[in-house]
């Protein structure tokens, strides 16, 4: 799978729970994943967030099975907070 583009969307802080929680929609050419994602608020950032997507990633069947590959475009994190 080749991404080449991640967007953040209705992040949201919790204090109560003390996480950050959102929506990572992943763009490849064929569609786009939208996963749920939640970080300890402590260490929310772009990258906290990735790893949790990607953690989610590659316990998909078609990742787990055949091995499949998870790419990136160089710009893939351009603008990812930025709201449509």
């Amino acid at each position: 799978m080749h991404i080449i583009k991640v967007r953040a969307r209705e992040m949201r802080r919790d204090s109560h729970a003390a996480c950050v929680s959102g929506v990572l929609l992943l763009e490849t050419e064929t569609g786009q994943i939208s996963l749920n994602v939640t970080v300890p608020a402590k260490e929310a950032s772009h990258d906290a967030l990735w790893l949790d997507a990607l953690r989610q990633l590659q316990r998909l069947p078609e990742f787990r099975s055949n091995g499949r590959q998870i790419t990136l475009a160089d710009t893939a994190f351009d603008g990812m907070c930025a709201e449509a």
